[in-house]
């Protein structure tokens, strides 16, 4: 990461490093990156194999957002427990697009309390981090890009 950040100024500029890390890497680690001037795309690296998903793609984001959890989509399809989580992140965004609100409890007041089913939810006891990263298309003010 500190590589990263001395030296890259683009999407296009991360993914060239990647592609230059020896292999096998022995790293296996999802990368969300965004830049100024519009670029945003994730990066799924193991040992052999960088895939890049382009945000920018209306085929990969067609909603113009893209939900990415704790696991690789390249990877054995079932194995390990993030597509969990990812299964009730797009179901909650699937459902604020469609009925464009991202809360069915926005009115609710301060200090309200509302009980939610939390199965297998996004956050856990054990998750360290949770991130939501909002960037800018090509040739807009960067000032508003947000994490």
């Amino acid at each position: 990461m500190k590589k990263a950040l001395q030296t890259c100024a683009t999407v296009d500029d991360f993914e060239k490093l990647l592609k230059k890390l020896p292999q096998p890497t022995r790293l296996e680690a999802n990368f969300g990156v965004i830049d100024g001037k519009g670029g945003a795309a994730y990066f799924e690296l193991g040992n052999f194999k960088v895939v890049k998903i382009d945000l920018n793609d209306p085929a990969v984001a067609p909603f113009g957002y893209v939900i990415h959890t704790n696991y690789s989509f390249a990877g054995i399809t079932g194995k390990g427990s993030g597509y969990i989580r990812y299964v009730t992140a797009n179901k909650v965004f699937d459902e604020a697009v469609k009925n464009n609100n991202l809360w069915d409890y926005v009115s609710l007041k301060q200090g309200n309390r509302k009980m939610v089913f939390f199965y297998d939810y996004i956050p856990r006891k054990s998750s360290a981090s949770s991130c939501v990263v909002e960037g800018v298309n090509p040739g807009e003010d960067v000032a508003p890009t947000t994490m």
